[in-house]
């Protein structure tokens, strides 16, 4: 298959796969993976440390349909949001546990709230495995790999999910590899982009990611082997709570007008 032809094909079944979540506070727009479904919300997996205690918060479908959107729990390496109703037409991404070598593979951001950028790219380095002074693998540098790719604007690109040539989900972004700007474009840090004005130099991006069998692992720590049954719990466990609370104080305030 021509690769222009895999994007294309690839662009119609991954872009339901993804969101934009927004702050309606300051109005920034971040990347977000449908993670869960179930009958009343979908479950988004995001950033953790843009998300500010009282912002409201927005998730955009790719078909431009919007909901309101919670914090279910909150890590330092993501957060996990819910909606405030479902969405038919999104499709939940299947996180990869198989290894994978050197390959293509696709990253999809979004531009506003509204537009969505899916950015070819490949992956050079699907380990980062390191080992100590005794030839002993330090145990958490296998679970990242590096992502390349080239983009003309400025984006949001973190937790951005990186999809194997299969559409499943090696990981997700969580850093950048920064490139010093030279004047010369035609050197080891520059590409050649073809668009309808000719040809140009663009940067090349590096990006740090984390794999997708290492968030599995850490999704099963904090909600159970069965994390996706976990997250429906604990979104009804929050909602009961929410309802007690609203119960103790409305007595609360019988309570004083009596």
């Amino acid at each position: 298959m021509e690769s222009g032809q895999y994007y294309r094909e690839s662009s119609h079944i991954i872009s339901p796969k993804v969101v934009a979540v927004q702050s309606l506070n300051n109005n920034s727009v971040w990347a977000g993976s449908v993670l869960h479904k179930s009958e009343n919300s979908v479950f988004i997996l995001t950033q953790s440390e843009i998300i500010k205690r009282g912002h409201r918060l927005c998730v955009h479908f790719h078909n431009r349909a919007h909901l309101e959107a919670k914090v279910l729990l909150k890590h330092d390496l993501f957060a996990i949001l819910y909606t405030v109703g479902t969405h038919a037409s999104c499709t939940c991404i299947e996180l990869r546990s198989e290894s994978f070598g050197i390959s293509e593979a696709l990253c999809v951001v979004p531009k506003s709230k509204t537009t969505f950028h899916i950015i070819p790219g490949s992956i050079p380095k699907p380990s980062l495995r390191a080992y100590d002074k005794n030839g002993v693998l330090s145990p958490t540098t296998d679970d990242h790999f590096i992502f390349i790719c080239h983009h003309e604007h400025k984006t949001t690109i973190n937790p951005a999910p990186i999809f194997h040539e299969d559409r499943t989900v090696d990981g997700f972004v969580i850093d950048s590899c920064h490139v010093p700007k030279t004047e010369k474009r035609n050197d080891a840090n520059a590409n050649v982009h073809k668009s309808s004005g000719g040809e140009r130099k663009v940067d090349i991006h590096a990006k740090i990611c984390i794999k997708a069998s290492a968030v599995q692992i850490l999704l099963q720590e904090l909600l159970g082997p069965n994390w996706k049954e976990g997250l429906e719990n604990g979104l009804n466990n929050m909602k009961m709570n929410s309802e007690k609370e609203k119960g103790y104080r409305k007595r609360n305030r019988d309570q004083v007008t009596n």
